[in-house]
């Protein structure tokens, strides 16, 4: 009986044309001899033409150079494999990020199906290219980039402002009717040269692209994957950088998803970014007077109107560094800085927000210091475990907001402290959330903070701080950057996972070193921070039904799930200096918050080719 299911089984996998592999497959299953003869003979086939088409798509001179590149890169791909095979029995963290490249990044194979892959929404994807004294070669490789997509119904829209039409150009693109090149006859900036590529395009989407810089080969296929899966009007994804072809590529960044408050404090969305025409048009196009951070400009009022903002965590675009270029230092154009703060200041005005925006920590980096409204801010203590009597009163030296009051829980050790501002309510409860809950609820205040009593508080206007920024809309936390004794990050936030629930970000981070791309440095979105100092939003609070008191240490953790799941938003702004000692969280509570959100532990501002190991950004070698 065995025996007949087994035959019976066998018969159902080869007819079966759903169970998962190809016909190809069931014939010749990967890694066997005919099937390896094969795939090296319908490779050289597919290169052959390949190869054909670049005659017949552009010159010769250039045909020879794609030839060129095409050697390069397979010489290239040939020796980070064997690497890779060597290195199988080495530790992850060795392997170099050009490896993980190669090892993550779409097959022969793959890229051959997405090629014949049927979408039901063929959008023509305009690619609007301005050139001003490009660079011949890397111009040529750009056009390489574009030529090897696998999803091809595209259009290349070039508007050159160079001093003298270049032939060379001329030459490369006259014989593929899909690149449309005009000689403007004049510079008129990055806009306007920008504007003049929009008007020649026809497609529904608007690809932006350096004069510079390269596509990956799958860039558009996946955008037009986008398209069809979410119907997004904005799309953008990772990035990396690159000198030239033959040389290792470098800094992946690998972004988070739409994140509002962490794109006023740097542009992170930049490169590859897609936009619908239709969008483009109800916005405007580029404008002239933020040259220099003319994208950025562009990016802030159209993801202010997007119906549909996806961000793809995949590298789809190599961003060439040379010394011209702000990608090597940000300070090669310190116009562009200016230009990046005036854009954010014109958004604040256009979403009546009330702020003023200053450079960041780093060049490209900027921090808005929002106006606020005076209002009476309780500041919730549980001292009823940790009470540490010189925190509270450095903490009321230290304040320099007037309209607050320290509530204080506790028991008889909290008798010395005879303060106006401060307020004693007696309690043998241990339970925080509870606690804060009977009085939050009962307190008619706007805002309501909570604060650890081991915590030191080094920055005056701390209260304002949080209080600006909570007033935007849908916020429902700020917390802050928290660091021990040593002046070393203990957290700048907290990262959700399915593995471990949570994972403090940056935990450990050197006070001499920056963290990933100095994010924990920067205004941002969060999925979670500490409620160890966190200022909350008392009509969200009330809408989400408050704490959770079956959490001890994590209900401030559970509070930021119920944020995330109302679509409100939570802030984390590092521009506090505290000190705290740390505390550990029993495995039992961190089981219990695991078993109540098992379907939501995604954090969509932690990228997903990050490891989950720790919260330190470190690059998934599994991935």
């Amino acid at each position: 009986m065995n025996k007949i299911r087994s035959i019976l089984k066998y018969i159902w996998w080869v007819i079966n044309p759903f169970n998962g592999a190809s016909f190809l497959d069931r014939r010749m299953p990967p890694g066997g001899k005919r099937r390896i003869k094969y795939d090296k003979e319908h490779t050289e086939k597919l290169y052959k033409e390949k190869v054909e088409n670049y005659y017949k798509c552009t010159n010769k001179e250039t045909a020879d150079f794609w030839k060129g590149i095409d050697h390069r890169l397979f010489k290239k791909q040939e020796k980070h494999f064997l690497k890779l095979e060597k290195l199988k029995e080495k530790i992850e963290k060795d392997l170099e990020y050009e490896m993980w490249y190669y090892k993550n990044k779409p097959t022969d194979q793959e890229l051959e199906k997405q090629s014949k892959k049927f979408f039901f929404k063929k959008p023509l994807i305009s690619i609007i290219v301005p050139l001003y004294n490009t660079d011949v070669d890397f111009f040529r490789e750009l056009l390489y980039s574009v030529h090897c997509q696998t999803y091809k119904n595209w259009e290349l829209c070039l508007a050159d402002g160079s001093e003298e039409k270049r032939s060379e150009i001329d030459e490369m693109v006259k014989k593929d009717s899909r690149i449309k090149y005009k000689f403007i006859g004049e510079n008129k900036g990055i806009s306007g040269n920008s504007n003049e590529a929009i008007k020649l395009a026809t497609g529904k989407y608007i690809a932006l692209l350096d004069h510079d810089d390269m596509l990956t080969v799958n860039a558009l296929y996946e955008v037009v994957k986008c398209i069809n899966k979410n119907n997004a009007d904005f799309i953008y994804s990772d990035e990396d950088k690159f000198h030239f072809l033959d040389e290792e590529m470098f800094e992946p960044f690998f972004k988070p998803d739409y994140a509002p408050d962490t794109l006023r404090s740097n542009n992170y969305i930049c490169h590859l970014c897609v936009i619908k025409k239709d969008l483009l048009d109800k916005v405007g196009y580029f404008n002239s007077k933020f040259d220099g951070a003319q994208d950025f400009d562009l990016i802030l009022r159209s993801s202010e109107k997007a119906k549909k903002i996806i961000h793809i965590p995949k590298i789809l675009y190599h961003w060439r560094v040379h010394s011209g270029s702000t990608s090597m230092n940000s300070e090669v154009k310190p116009y562009a800085i200016e230009a990046g703060k005036r854009a954010i200041q014109e958004e604040l005005e256009r979403l009546g927000k009330n702020g003023t925006v200053e450079n960041g920590c780093y060049p490209g980096a900027y921090n808005v210091n929002y106006k606020y409204e005076d209002c009476f801010i309780p500041v919730l203590i549980n001292s009823a475990e940790n009470f540490d009597e010189e925190n509270i009163k450095m903490l009321l030296s230290n304040t320099s907001y007037k309209s607050y009051k320290l509530i204080v829980f506790g028991n008889e050790k909290l008798k010395n402290l005879t303060d106006e501002k401060i307020e004693l309510i007696n309690t043998n409860d241990t339970n925080k959330a509870r606690i804060f809950n009977h009085y939050i609820l009962a307190n008619k205040s706007k805002y309501v903070v909570v604060l650890s009593s081991n915590c030191k508080i080094h920055t005056n206007d701390w209260i304002e701080k949080m209080l600006g920024v909570i007033e935007n809309d849908n916020v429902g936390v700020v917390g802050t950057r928290f660091f021990d004794k040593d002046g070393n990050t203990q957290n700048s936030g907290i990262m959700i996972n399915e593995e471990n629930g949570f994972r403090y970000i940056n935990d450990g981070l050197k006070k001499s070193k920056d963290g990933y791309f100095s994010r924990e440095k920067i205004v941002q979105n969060l999925s979670a921070v500490s409620f160890d100092l966190a200022m909350i939003d008392k009509e969200i609070y009330s809408k989400l039904g408050g704490f959770d008191e079956q959490f001890d240490k994590l209900f401030g953790l559970d509070f930021c799930m119920k944020v995330n799941k109302s679509k409100n938003l939570i802030i984390y702004n590092p521009n506090i200096e505290v000190y705290k000692n740390n505390e550990t969280v029993s495995d039992e509570e961190i089981s219990k918050f695991k078993d109540k959100w098992k379907d939501k532990l995604h954090d969509k501002y932690y990228n997903i080719n990050f490891s989950t190991k720790n919260g330190n950004y470190e690059i998934n070698w599994n991935g």
